[in-house]
């Protein structure tokens, strides 16, 4: 029977992907799902530089000064930095440089280059991302290093962390999760793969995917399942400079990885994965898992992924910073703030603020507000979450939000170009943390706005426009298109309009690598000490929105402390996998979360936890021996 040929556009690529899917008719697609994703077994020896790094990136020659900065060293930055700063302490500078990391391993920290009123120039964070894009935008520093940042992220952070903990893993294969740019994830998986000797796995894992098309799951006792009964092979197609995929369905899995789960369907378990997963992740990734996640959904939702949470994280840190000399430098920030009291806090900023969705990213829940009809816009829109973060707008140095004291920051801005037009930009800082403690930048890239930035508002221009600089364009269907004709490299060319020296970029690493440390910190107050399980009940008091409490998917009867090398603790959750589904704050029939939250976790007590784990055996496919397992868990705790 002939291949059946379905194009895929990824994000960002420059050639067309073909996927053969041999014998049997196409697949019927759901109206969520405009594309057929399938997992894709990449072996080692298949990285090509075209399918990973955008066209231009692959022309580009670096700037001297970007090269100069990569290779400098921590030990370097930290004296230019006292040097630049003589309030700074060298002790204190050196050991956040060093600083150990246990959860936030991978971050990228999208920073403002701004000034005062007086000239001062500072480096401002405005977000900072769990698993951010960059290495596609990045110009070889070594040309005979193709694999560049990939393989530099993961030879210094992935693999040891990988190697120290492997003894504890379950059994089973790597893996690359991603629910947009399959230019970076391909990437990762292919030099993985290389590193490893291992064919590595690219799955999709998107949000409200319909059950028949998952190929990601989590099993009770939190390992990851990939279904790999319908996985494709990657093949190097020179002929047709491209691409192309073939049907892997046939392939012999590794011995013991996989079991059967009806209806033809093969899951394979994964000991370790790197996560490229961005929306929502929480919804189907558990914040603790027995399966390596590189990084965990617990950094997202101690502010990787998670705007309010950060502004707290930030706001701890820099109080433990005092004294020191360091600080996180960022917008003033109100968080916690419901829709009505919105136009409280734009006024109480001199009317310009900007209003953002805390969970949302890629530009997506972002709203500048410089005017009554852009806030009236906005207090229309009909929203999913109830709690909103305010900042300080920066604008340019005749309009800008009022903080507290009367201070003002406006766009340092790209150098004027031939009309004379200064645009605003941002710049992405990536930056890898190794295990036992250092930070190494990995890529760097900017991002300019749409249009010029002005010296004075014009009524009924929109300042999105002005100001807005994600690349990230969400298409109706759910797809992502990227623009790239505002990206800047860090090339010979680019790397002159945006305006910034070796300095910045020393200064906007340091801000990286505090707000790393800063979120790492959260991430493990989030971690009870007693059980190693999620605080449900201190991250309900932290982030207290019931939109995003109804979110989170908790294997709540899986512990970690538990957790031992194969076969784990004696229970044989094979083919069975255990849907929770997401948590409801309410007491209603079958829900864990139901009745009075009493230990340090914000699970229920035990009596609660055993009658719910009864209600919960019919709909879940709970196997008594699981039952009594769960219990004997609780019972312990």
């Amino acid at each position: 029977m002939a291949a059946v040929d379905i194009p895929l556009a990824a994000e960002g690529s420059s050639a067309p992907e073909s996927v053969q899917v041999h014998g049997g008719s196409p697949p019927v697609l759901s109206p969520l799902v405009s594309e057929v994703k399938e997992v894709v077994a990449v072996t080692p020896g298949s990285f090509e530089p075209s399918a990973h790094f955008y066209p231009r990136v692959l022309n580009a020659h670096i700037h001297p000064v970007v090269r100069a900065f990569l290779s400098l060293g921590n030990a370097r930055i930290a004296k230019r930095y006292c040097h630049l700063h003589p309030e700074a302490q060298p002790d204190a500078v050196a050991a956040a440089l060093r600083k150990e990391l246990h959860h936030f391993k991978w971050a990228g920290a999208d920073v403002f280059v701004t000034a005062s009123a007086r000239g001062n120039r500072r480096c401002v964070v405005v977000e900072t991302n769990s698993c951010p894009s960059g290495q596609k935008s990045q110009p070889l520093v070594n040309d005979a290093a193709e694999q560049a940042g990939y393989k530099t992220l993961l030879e210094q952070s992935f693999m040891p962390v990988l190697h120290a903990v492997e003894p504890t893993l379950p059994a089973g294969r790597l893996a690359v999760l991603y629910d947009k740019n399959k230019m970076e994830a391909s990437g990762y998986a292919a030099t993985l793969a290389d590193l490893t000797g291992e064919t590595v796995l690219l799955v999709p894992f998107f949000d409200n995917t319909p059950q028949e098309l998952l190929r990601a799951r989590f099993s009770a006792d939190g390992v990851l399942e990939v279904r790999t009964d319908c996985m494709l092979d990657l093949v190097d197609a020179e002929a047709e400079d491209a691409l192309s995929y073939t049907s892997a369905a046939s392939a012999e899995s590794p011995k013991g990885y996989g079991h059967a789960n009806g209806g033809g369907q093969t899951w394979e378990r994964v000991r370790a994965a790197i996560r490229y997963v961005t929306q929502k992740p929480w919804n189907r990734i558990p914040p603790i898992t027995r399966t390596l996640i590189y990084n965990p959904v617990l950094a997202c939702l101690a502010g990787g992924r998670n705007k309010m949470l950060a502004a707290k994280a930030y706001d701890l840190h820099n109080a433990e910073l005092q004294g020191t000399g360091l600080t996180i430098n960022t917008p003033e920030t109100m968080w916690n703030v419901p829709l009505a009291e919105i136009p409280l806090w734009v006024k109480r900023m001199g009317g310009m603020a900007v209003v953002k969705v805390p969970y949302a990213n890629a530009g997506q829940g972002v709203w500048t507000i410089v005017n009554d009809e852009e806030l009236a816009a906005f207090m229309l829109i009909s929203h999913h979450y109830q709690s909103f973060i305010v900042q300080a707008l920066i604008g340019n140095s005749g309009w800008s939000s009022r903080s507290t004291g009367g201070a003002q920051l406006y766009h340092v801005g790209t150098v004027p170009n031939a009309r004379g037009n200064i645009h605003a930009f941002d710049l992405r800082m990536m930056v890898g943390a190794e295990p036992g403690g250092s930070f190494f930048p990995v890529a760097i890239y900017a991002r300019r706005a749409r249009r010029a930035l002005p010296e004075s508002l014009v009524a009924g221009a929109s300042s999105w426009d002005i100001l807005g600089t994600n690349l990230s364009i969400k298409m109706e269907d759910g797809s992502w298109r990227t623009q790239t004709e505002r990206l800047l490299l860090m090339d010979s060319r680019d790397f002159n309009s945006v305006g910034i020296g070796l300095d910045d970029l020393i200064e906007a690493y340091m801000q990286t690598c505090l707000s790393m440390a800063a979120i790492d910190v959260l991430a493990g107050k989030l971690v009870s000490k007693k059980t190693g399980r999620f605080c449900y009940k201190l991250f309900e008091s932290l982030n207290p929105d019931p939109a995003l409490l109804g979110e989170l998917f908790v294997l709540r009867d899986f512990n970690p402390l538990l957790a031992a090398p194969e076969p784990f603790s004696g229970l044989d959750f094979g083919v069975e996998t255990l849907e929770l589904g997401p948590l409801s704050r309410g007491a209603g029939e079958g829900s864990l979360n139901g009745g009075s939250l009493t230990d340090d976790e914000g699970l229920p007590a035990a009596v609660d936890l055993v009658a719910a784990a009864q209600g919960l055996k019919a709909r879940s496919a709970l196997t008594q021996s699981n039952l009594a397992a769960l219990m004997a868990v609780n019972a312990e705790a």
